[in-house]
């Protein structure tokens, strides 16, 4: 980012202007969530969290014990667990430009890592080997090639189409504090696990923001509100 960008950035973290954008997506769910990490370590805390009838959409990740480097990935291969729809979906470029992912560290940071232009084209044969190979076995590796470390300041952010390929680092001895947001276009909507967040409906759940960031968070509730209501009501009927 531009030093103008970075430099008004800084000036917004230490005012505390982020946290009622924070509070307003973080549901009260940690007890759960540290109760799984504890139980199945970090790697599985979210998937156990995810079988819940209330789906934790924001976690505070923190490892204790095991450090590693992330595993290799692009978002697509959520969206497109099967590797043949992944692959048409990413050459007819149909997923450019419908999401941003805005990475903002909070103390110093190189713990992000991107393969730059690799939302525009399929693997290559040894981007492949680390990514998808032999059942995704070697996603860890540290030879992914053009890879570029992104070393960030406080206050800095990295911008890069999630479609790229990407990881995080999570040791132990490094501490590392990052704000990570994912900004979909309103013209492409996903619902998902991310925007599956029922508890807005909660009486007063938007009282305490600002008159804009409350107008931001009520798009939302426009957009997915019906959605996820008649997911509880679908799940309210099974329970009976």
């Amino acid at each position: 980012m531009e030093q103008r960008s970075t430099g008004r950035m800084r000036s917004v973290l230490p005012s505390g202007k982020w946290q009622g954008v924070v509070a307003a997506v973080m549901p009260t769910r940690y007890d759960e969530f540290y109760r799984a990490r504890g139980k199945h370590g970090n790697d599985d805390a979210e998937s156990q969290t995810r079988r819940s009838s209330q789906p934790l959409a924001t976690g505070f990740m923190n490892p204790e014990s095991n450090s590693q480097n992330g595993n290799w990935h692009r978002d697509s291969q959520f969206h497109h667990p099967d590797e043949e729809e992944e692959r048409q979906a990413i050459d007819a470029g149909g997923d450019l430009g419908r999401s941003v992912q805005l990475q903002v560290a909070l103390v110093p940071s190189d713990d992000v890592e991107v393969v730059p232009g690799s939302h525009r084209r399929w693997d290559t044969d040894a981007e492949y080997a680390i990514r998808r190979a032999d059942e995704q076995r070697n996603n860890g590796s540290n030879a992914m090639p053009g890879a570029l470390r992104v070393a960030l300041a406080p206050g800095d952010a990295v911008a890069f189409n999630p479609l790229a390929l990407h990881r995080g680092r999570y040791h132990t001895d490094k501490r590392r504090r990052t704000l990570m947001l994912t900004y979909t276009s309103s013209m492409h909507p996903r619902f998902d696990y991310f925007s599956d967040q029922p508890w807005f409906d909660t009486a007063g759940y938007l009282a305490d923001l600002d008159l804009h960031t409350c107008a931001f968070f009520e798009q939302f509730v426009n957009r997915y509100g019906d959605e996820w209501r008649a997911e509880v009501a679908t799940q309210t009927h099974e329970a009976r």
